[in-house]
């Protein structure tokens, strides 16, 4: 885990009816205990895509997962962006859409100053935790 806050983005490919804050929250909860984590993030309400862009201003840093990415290191990804010393400034969240980023979507994002997309290979991660 690691995070402060969860902020979910609703784009064109989520399924919105699935966007269920107690539910968020009681992942959020199992999760923290998987990892053994004593802070549990914020859970806050979802935002559309578009007020989600407006509210990172122009000066925010922001990459982003997108499995249209070409594959390669995270790490080596955030350091091009932040250069040597984004452990310290604190990792952003990234979001990635239950469908995936629409076409429209990730021209958007691309079109923004200080932001990049990273790949975090093959896999997708689904909000289910292990049995008890």
């Amino acid at each position: 885990m690691g995070v402060s806050r969860l902020h979910p983005v609703i784009m064109r490919h989520t399924q919105a009816e699935r966007v269920k804050l107690d539910r968020m929250r009681a992942n959020a909860i199992e999760a923290a205990d998987q990892c053994r984590n004593p802070t549990i993030p914020e859970i806050v309400a979802p935002l559309e895509f578009a007020a989600a862009i407006a509210a990172l201003g122009r000066r925010a840093t922001w990459w982003f997962c997108d499995e249209e990415a070409r594959a390669g290191d995270p790490v080596a990804a955030l350091r091009a962006i932040w250069g040597s010393g984004w452990e310290e400034r604190g990792a952003r969240s990234a979001d990635r859409p239950e469908g995936g980023f629409g076409a429209e979507e990730r021209a958007i994002l691309m079109r923004r100053p200080r932001t990049s997309r990273i790949a975090l290979g093959p896999a997708h991660l689904c909000a289910q935790t292990r049995p008890p």
